[in-house]
């Protein structure tokens, strides 16, 4: 049952998803990741999610936030490693 569509970041997400949330699988393909590592984030408590018995939900703006999180994080690690290239000589700008 399609209710409706969102756009979110040029990627077309049924308006259900958005509001029921969206499976483990779905969260990890959005972020890039597999769903055991999915299921280890939410067990350490870095993204919060919704469980019915045995069914996971998470909602899709808690995915697409963690994954920006994830992106600048990289983005930082990034230049400190260019920086400390630079600084040894081996990185040239």
């Amino acid at each position: 049952m399609r209710i409706g569509w969102q756009q979110e970041n040029y990627n077309l997400f049924p308006l259900y998803r958005i509001v029921m949330g969206v499976t483990l699988q779905k969260a990890a393909e959005i972020m890039g990741c597999s769903r055991p590592f999915v299921v280890k984030l939410l067990e350490e408590g870095k993204i919060e999610y919704t469980q019915t018995g045995r069914h996971i939900r998470i909602k899709l703006g808690n995915v697409l936030k963690y994954k920006q999180q994830m992106k600048k994080e990289q983005k930082k690690h990034l230049v400190d490693i260019m920086n400390f290239d630079k600084d040894v000589g081996l990185y040239d700008l």
